[in-house]
């Protein structure tokens, strides 16, 4: 007889803590040894260890969403900053693709502006997002209809728009006058973007916070990769008209 972990390929087991990795998989899956024929284990799919912060998983049975939940396990806040930054990206590159349909002459990407985007999932929407979900457990927990309230009475039109707004006019070098102004047309109060906003994800947060916590993050940013299309949209064309309002006017006396 021999022990399964003697059957265990290099590098199917990761992670860290006081207990030994092996201690961790017998005590979960239950199984101390196979007969002497078995040469391969292809029935592990995922055992977690809390107190010992560790993952088993077998690769050959991992599946995207297992993945995904092992990494967040592991690294929580980089696993949502990464999906964050992609999504956004992704959205934004969608955004001017259909933008760019209806034009004569379409233009190319704008890798620039797809950056700012990558930037801004990373460094402000997983952060913030994943902070505010963690504050609404601790104060309604399992409720969702508190929930859902102050997300989309409060939170968005208050902090999550003027943020995003605001915060695009400062990456896109508009300046402090810049970003007020775009805030206060776009984002602050009850505006047509909120209005709108409303009808995708009251009832998308309905269900959002119906599920596990670790995969909130990831089913907001897979229904915000439309919904950012159309902000993406909504911000595009407020700094075209922001960049018209910047213009000198000429005078009528030189046009003449």
């Amino acid at each position: 007889m021999h022990a399964i972990k003697d059957h265990l390929p290099l590098g199917l087991i990761s992670g860290g803590g006081e207990h030994s990795l092996w201690d961790v998989a017998s005590a979960t899956l239950s199984i101390d040894v196979v007969p002497d024929d078995a040469t391969t284990v292809s029935t592990i799919s995922e055992a977690v260890a809390a107190d010992a912060g560790v993952v088993v998983a077998a690769s050959s049975r991992l599946t995207p969403l297992d993945a995904y939940r092992a990494s967040i396990t592991a690294n929580p806040l980089q696993t949502k900053m990464a999906t964050s930054s992609i999504l956004f990206a992704i959205s934004d590159v969608l955004a001017q693709t259909v933008a760019n349909s209806a034009k004569t002459t379409p233009e190319k990407i704008d890798y620039v502006r797809v950056a700012r985007y990558f930037v801004f999932g990373a460094t402000v929407h997983a952060p913030l997002f994943s902070a505010f979900y963690d504050m609404l457990d601790a104060t309604f927990d399992d409720n969702v209809v508190p929930k859902v309230i102050v997300d989309q009475v409060v939170f968005t039109p208050f902090v999550f728009l003027p943020i995003f707004f605001g915060g695009m006019s400062l990456l896109s070098g508009e300046g402090v006058d810049g970003a007020y102004a775009r805030v206060r047309e776009n984002a602050w109060g009850i505006t047509p973007t909120l209005i709108n906003n409303w009808r995708v994800w009251v009832p998308a947060n309905a269900v959002n916070y119906s599920l596990p916590s670790d995969v909130r993050i990831l089913f907001v940013n897979v229904v915000a990769l439309g919904w950012t299309v159309y902000l993406s949209t909504v911000e595009r064309e407020a700094a075209a008209a922001a960049q018209m309002r910047a213009k000198p006017e000429i005078p009528h006396s030189v046009m003449k």
